[in-house]
């Protein structure tokens, strides 16, 4: 009998303001398959490779986050499919009943992490998908 992973990530966003926090409600996401890489991009690097792949059609959720300012192209270096710009004060968190659209347009192979400071970026991806 085959066996059937399931994950179930959820998130949730907190502000806090002159002593009040404002939090949005949880949000609870289910997916069959997971990809997620924690690596440390080097101050100066300017295409640092990660082995990370994942479909976009069944993306269910995704974050990139980071300690430092960092560029993450998808797929290639030089002719990316996507650019993000993800700041160390707000990490790109997306899922599939955002109102916004997925940042990632296409099938990831591979990510492309440019990091233009002085200071070495920890830096995380997590997908949720089916």
């Amino acid at each position: 009998m085959a066996v059937t992973n399931v994950f179930t990530d959820t998130i949730s966003i907190s502000y806090t303001g002159n002593g009040k926090v404002v939090s949005s409600q949880v949000g609870t996401y289910t997916g069959t398959k997971d990809a997620g890489v924690a690596a440390v991009i080097t101050a100066g690097a300017t295409a640092q490779e990660i082995d990370v792949a994942f479909p976009f059609a069944t993306i269910v959720a995704i974050i990139l986050a980071t300690d430092q300012d960092v560029t993450v192209k998808t797929n290639s270096s030089g002719s990316p499919v996507d650019t993000l710009i993800v700041k160390k004060t707000a990490g790109v968190v997306w899922a599939n009943d955002y109102a916004t659209t997925n940042p990632i347009t296409a099938d990831v192979t591979k990510l492309f992490v440019a990091n233009a400071g002085a200071v070495d970026a920890k830096f995380n991806v997590r997908v949720l998908y089916t």
